[in-house]
C-alpha cells in the first residue's frame, strides 16, 4: 500500500476522531497513563527529579552529573519504539547501526562491534548486558517501550557509583510502577517492511501489592538491501534476502512493603546480512537469549533519614540453539558460549538534611563464563567439528568485589560539593580505583553551573581476551589486554532566558588510556582481526541544547554536539564517529487531541575504514580513497498521534510514524577489515501504525 496514501487516510481519521470524541475526553481521567507527567510544564521538565547521579533523588540541576532525561511524554509524542531511537537525539551521542544491533557512540568514542560496551545500561538500577561480551541490546528486544517511565542518561564517568563498564557513561531505564500505570493496555503495530507485532502491558496496585508487567514481540523483513556503490566485484548483483528481525522482550516487577522482585527477558532474533564475518550469505541468524531475576529490599529508619537496601540478582545469557552463523550452503557455525552470573549489593545513605548526605556501599559479582568454542555443523548429517582450536576452551570465573562511598555537602544553599571514591578488586585484572569530585552552583534563579572531574575503567571482556577465530577475516582475542581507563573534566552552564526558554551549554575533555578497539592486522598469513590496546586517545568537545514552550500547544528543542577525538600516537581522528551532530524537534497539539511531532536528526561525516584495491572493482575508473568519509545525512521523522481520546470508556491511542520522511537512504561506516570493506545501507522512508486500547 502506498505510504503517502496511508498517511493521508490516517490523518483524516485522526482529525475526525479528535472532533467527535472531544466531548468524552476528561482532563483529569485517572486511567490516562502517568497523566501528571504528560501535563508537565517546561519548568517542571527542566527540573525533574533523577536518581541515577547519586542513587538518591535530586533535581537534575543539582545532580552532580551531565545528564539528559527522556520521559514517557517524549517517547509517546515522538513515536519511539526502542531505547536506541530515544537516545539518538541526545547531544554527545550518535547511533551506528549495522542492521543487526544499534550501537551508541559517545563523545568521540566509537562502538563498532562493541555493541554499547562503553556504557553501563540498566533497568531500574540492574545491569542488563550480555555478560560474555558486555553487549547491550538497545533495540526492541531490550524492554517493552510502553512500560518505560523515563530514561536517565549520564554522559561522563560513572564508575564510582556503578563500577566497571560505567566507563564513558551510563543509562538507567526507569519503569512505571503499577499504581502509576493503573491500566491494562493492548497495542498492535503494523507498517512497511512487512512489520507487525504488538505488546501487552498491565499495571495496578491492589491493597499493598503493586505489580507491573509488559511483553512485546515484533516481526520485520529488511530484505532487498544492496551495498552502496562503488560495489566490489564479489558483491555485484547481490542483495539481502530473508533478512528477518523478530525481537521479543519482557519486563515485570511486583512490590510489597519494601520488597521488589523484578525480571527482564531479552530475545535477540535477527539475521545479520551486513556483518563482517559473512556478508550477504543469507545465513547469519544471531539468536540470543538474555535474562535476569532480581530481589531487592529497601528500608527507611530514623524518620527516613537513614535508607538502606540489599539486592541479589541471578541471570543467564547464551545463544539459542537455533542460531546459525552461515559460512556456506552445506554448513554453518554454532557458537558454544554463555554466562551465568550473580550480582549482590548492599547500599546505605544517611541524610543530614534535605540536600546533604553520605552514602556507602559494597557490591559483588561472580560470573561463570563459558569461553567461546566454534563448531562447524554439517546441515545434512549434523556432524560437529571444532574449528579454530585443537581443544575446546573451558569455563572461567570472573569475580569482582567493589566498595564505594560518596557524599554531597552544601556549603551554602546555592553551592554544593560532591565527592566519591571506589575500589574494585578483580580476580583476573589489576585492582582499580575510581574517583569523582564536583561542584554545583545555583548562581541565580536563571543561571546554574556544574564543574566535575571523574575517572572510570572498563576491563576487557572474555571475548576480547579469548575469542578464537574460525576462518580468515574473523576476530581474535588477545590475552595481553589490560583494563582501559578514562579521566574526564567537564563543565555545564544552565540558563533560563524566560519562563518559556531554557538551555544548557557545556564542554568536556577526556583522556583514554589503553583503549581497546577492533583493528585489522596482517599476521603471517593467518588473517583475522584482533582486539588490542590501541593506546591512548584524547577527546574534547562542546554540547548545547535549547528547549522552548510557546503556550500550552507548541514546544520544541534544538541541540548540537562537536567532538574532536584523536589517537595520541598518530594524531589521527578516531573512525566511525561524527565530529558534528545536531537535532531539532517541534511538537504541536492540534485541537487538543491531535499531536503532531516533527524531528530532524543531522549526523556529520564520519571517517570510514573502507579501503579496497582497485583490482577488486569491475569499474576501471575506481580509485582507492585513503581519506574516505561516509557522507553526512539529515533524517526527518514525522509522528501523528492522538491525545486523551476515549472511545471504549478508557483511553484509545492512535499513532502513525514516518521515518526518513524524505527518503534520505543514509549509510553507516562498515567493518574495519581490508577483506570486506563496505558501507552499510539502510532502507529509506518507512512507516509504522500503532493502535493501543486501555481497559
Amino acid at each position: 500500500m502506498n505510504a503517502i496514501r496511508v498517511m493521508k487516510t490516517f490523518f483524516s481519521i485522526l482529525v475526525l476522531l479528535s472532533v467527535n470524541v472531544s466531548l468524552f475526553a476528561e482532563e483529569n481521567n485517572k486511567t490516562l497513563r502517568a497523566n501528571d507527567l504528560f501535563q508537565m510544564s517546561l519548568e517542571e521538565l527542566m527540573n525533574v527529579e533523577v536518581i541515577s547521579a547519586t542513587g538518591t533523588k535530586q533535581s537534575i540541576k543539582d545532580a552532580p552529573s551531565m545528564m539528559t532525561v527522556i520521559n514517557a511524554k517524549q517517547i509517546r509524542e515522538r513515536g519511539y519504539q526502542s531505547i536506541a531511537e530515544a537516545v539518538r537525539t541526545v547531544p554527545g551521542l550518535s547511533l551506528w547501526v549495522d542492521n543487526l544491533i544499534s550501537s551508541i557512540s559517545i563523545r568521540g568514542s566509537n562502538s563498532f562491534q562493541g555493541w554499547n560496551q562503553n556504557l553501563k545500561i540498566m533497568i531500574d538500577g540492574q545491569p542488563v548486558s550480555f555478560r560474555v561480551a558486555n553487549w547491550n541490546f538497545i533495540d526492541e528486544e531490550m524492554i517493552p517501550i510502553q512500560c518505560v517511565k523515563r530514561i536517565e542518561i549520564i554522559k561522563g564517568p560513572a564508575s564510582v557509583l556503578y563500577g566497571a563498564n560505567a566507563y564513558l557513561g551510563a543509562i538507567n531505564i526507569i519503569t512505571f510502577d503499577g499504581a502509576e500505570f493503573d491500566s491494562f493496555e493492548l497495542t498492535g503495530v503494523g507498517g512497511s517492511l512487512d512489520t507487525y507485532g504488538g505488546s501487552v502491558v498491565a499495571g495496578k496496585k491492589i491493597g499493598g501489592i503493586d505489580f507491573m508487567a509488559a511483553f512485546s514481540a515484533k516481526h520485520s523483513d529488511r530484505s532487498g538491501l544492496s551495498l552502496p556503490g562503488p560495489v566490489p566485484t564479489q558483491y555485484e548483483n547481490r542483495e539481502s534476502d530473508n533478512d528477518l528481525s523478530r525481537p521479543k522482550s519482557f519486563y515485570g516487577k511486583i512490590s510489597y512493603k519494601g520488597l521488589t522482585i523484578s525480571s527482564n527477558y531479552q530475545q535477540l532474533n535477527r539475521y545479520g546480512e551486513f556483518t563482517d564475518w559473512s556478508t550477504l550469505t543469507h545465513d547469519n541468524l544471531v539468536y540470543v537469549d538474555n535474562w535476569f531475576a532480581k530481589a531487592e529490599y529497601k528500608k527507611s529508619l530514623l524518620d527516613d533519614k537513614l535508607e538502606g537496601s540489599a539486592s541479589v540478582a541471578y541471570g543467564e545469557g547464551k545463544p539459542n540453539k537455533k542460531e546459525e552463523l552461515g559460512i556456506g550452503q552445506n554448513s554453518y557455525i554454532r557458537r558454544d558460549i554463555g554466562a551465568r552470573f550473580i550480582d549482590f549489593a548492599l547500599k546505605s545513605s544517611y541524610k543530614f538534611n534535605e540536600k546533604n548526605f553520605l552514602g556507602l556501599g559494597i557490591d559483588y559479582t561472580t560470573e561463570d563464563q563459558q569461553l567461546q568454542n566454534n563448531y562447524l555443523i554439517n546441515r545434512e548429517t549434523g556432524e560437529e567439528i571444532l574449528v579454530g582450536a585443537s581443544q575446546p576452551q573451558p569455563k572461567k570465573n570472573f569475580d569482582n568485589f567493589g566498595v564505594f562511598t560518596q557524599a554531597v555537602y552544601y556549603l551554602t544553599p546555592e553551592i554544593g560539593l560532591t565527592g566519591g571514591l571506589r575500589f574494585d578488586f578483580h580476580n583476573r585484572y589489576d585492582n582499580s580505583a575510581s574517583c569523582r569530585i564536583g561542584i554545583t552552583n545555583h548562581i541565580s534563579d536563571k543561571l546554574y553551573l556544574k564543574v566535575l572531574y571523574g575517572t572510570s575503567f572498563k576491563p576487557p571482556t572474555q571475548r576480547q581476551l579469548y575469542d578464537p577465530y574460525y576462518k580468515e577475516g574473523d576476530t581474535r582475542g588477545n590475552e595481553d589486554l589490560s583494563p582501559q581507563y578514562a579521566r574526564t573534566l567537564e563543565t555545564l552552564l544552565g540558563f533560563k532566558l524566560n519562563e518559556n526558554l531554557q538551555g544548557k551549554l557545556g564542554g568536556f575533555y577526556t583522556r583514554i588510556k589503553d583503549g581497546i578497539e577492533l583493528y585489522p592486522i596482517a599476521d603471517s598469513g593467518v588473517g583475522g582481526n584482533t582486539y588490542y590496546n590501541r593506546a591512548n586517545v584524547t577527546s574534547f568537545g562542546f554540547e548545547g541544547e535549547l528547549n522552548a514552550q510557546v503556550g500550552s500547544d507548541l514546544s520544541g528543542y534544538i541541540n548540537f554536539s562537536y567532538q574532536n577525538s584523536k589517537y595520541d600516537e598518530t594524531n589521527e581522528d578516531t573512525t566511525l564517529v561524527p565530529q558534528l551532530t545536531a537535532n531539532m524537534g517541534l511538537n504541536y497539539v492540534f485541537m487538543k487531541h491531535l499531536n503532531i511531532n516533527l524531528e530532524n536528526i543531522f549526523v556529520g561525516r564520519r571517517i570510514s575504514p573502507k579501503k579496497r584495491l582497485a583490482s577488486d572493482y569491475s569499474d576501471p575508473s575506481y580509485k582507492v580513497d585513503e581519506n574516505y568519509k561516509v557522507p553526512s545525512y539529515l533524517l526527518v521523522n514525522l509522528t501523528l498521534s492522538t491525545k486523551q481520546i476515549k472511545i471504549f470508556e478508557k483511553e484509545t491511542f492512535f499513532s502513525v510514524s514516518v521515518r526518513d520522511l524524505f527518503n534520505e537512504k543514509y549509510v553507516d561506516p562498515g567493518p574495519p577489515d581490508d577483506d570486506c570493506g563496505y558501507d552499510i545501507p539502510h532502507h529509506g522512508r518507512t512507516f509504522l501504525i500503532t493502535i493501543s486500547q486501555n481497559f
